[in-house]
């Protein structure tokens, strides 16, 4: 399966950082590229939170679900192949749990436990290609919205180095779960799919970048919003397409004592606009509003 878009490598297998060492002082400029180690690998946890809420078009009516995942992600390089590296990324395991606004929490499983994917990507993060580990290719759109090369949400390096207060931009896919949390509302999950892509226009900025002889962070933010995108692959229920707008913003904060990005968040908020009924009983227009944050942190 060939793709020209990159998962973003928020806590990503070992993303390596060169520093300049004149220009890190005068000018705190930055080269991103990525040039994982041998044998690299790591541990992640990511927490992710989602609120769903549903309701007719024009109605004061509507219901609301939560839902949260807590994960632990190991990711490792497989091998350098040319100007390429594959990546392997398992979902080691996965608590999810959800529950009706102010109601109690209730368990659910997770089809993402001891799950995997390999990522071919070449020095600016670009993935040319994914692939399931194991017989289970269904899962591979899970792994990259859930744990993929980083929870939630996509990066691309920039061509130049940058210095503080620079930004650079890309146009990248965000993965977005539509249907988390709302599985026991009858007709509303099965007019749903269960991940929509999305092509977003991002905007990363170095925030600042602080110079120390053992350890040298760089704190980057992301803002984006997501082209008007209609998704024609509804569930078996839905009478027509959907139509999603959103935006996103988040941050993360690179170590080269690690090299890697070792924490990081994300906040999503997106609307979905379907077709709920058939022809024959009659259509009504239903919104979705989506309210999401990931969060992650590397094990040490």
């Amino acid at each position: 399966m060939r793709r020209n878009t990159t998962w973003l490598g928020v806590p990503a297998a070992c993303l390596a950082l060169s520093v300049m060492p004149h220009a890190a002082r005068a000018q705190q400029s930055i080269l991103l590229r990525y040039h994982p180690h041998p044998r690299a690998q790591m541990q992640t946890v990511v927490w992710s939170d989602l609120t769903s809420t549903i309701s007719e078009q024009g109605s004061a009516d509507s219901i609301t679900i939560e839902a949260g995942a807590l994960q632990s992600i190991t990711q490792r390089l497989v091998e350098e192949r040319g100007a390429f590296y594959l990546i392997e990324v398992m979902i080691d395991s996965t608590r999810a749990r959800t529950r009706p606004l102010g109601g109690a929490w209730s368990d659910v499983e997770h089809p993402a436990q001891h799950v995997a994917a390999r990522f071919l990507v070449d020095d600016r993060f670009r993935i040319s290609d994914v692939e399931a580990v194991g017989e289970d290719t269904a899962l591979i759109a899970e792994i990259q919205t859930m744990g993929g090369l980083a929870p939630g949400f996509e990066f691309v390096l920039p061509e130049e180095p940058i210095a503080v207060g620079e930004s650079w931009t890309a146009d990248i896919v965000f993965p977005l779960s539509t249907s988390s949390g709302l599985e026991g509302e009858e007709g509303v999950a099965e007019s749903l799919p269960q991940q929509a892509e999305i092509i977003a226009l991002s905007t990363f900025t170095l925030d600042s970048l602080v110079v120390r002889p053992t350890d040298t962070l760089a704190y980057v933010r992301i803002r984006g919003s997501f082209l008007p995108t209609t998704v024609t692959e509804a569930g078996e229920e839905a009478g027509g397409a959907l139509d999603i707008t959103g935006a996103f913003g988040g941050h993360m904060i690179w170590s080269t004592a690690w090299d890697a990005f070792v924490s990081g968040a994300v906040r999503t908020r997106a609307t979905v606009r379907f077709q709920l009924g058939t022809p024959e009983a009659g259509m009504v227009t239903m919104v979705l509003s989506l309210d999401g944050s990931t969060r992650f942190q590397v094990r040490p």
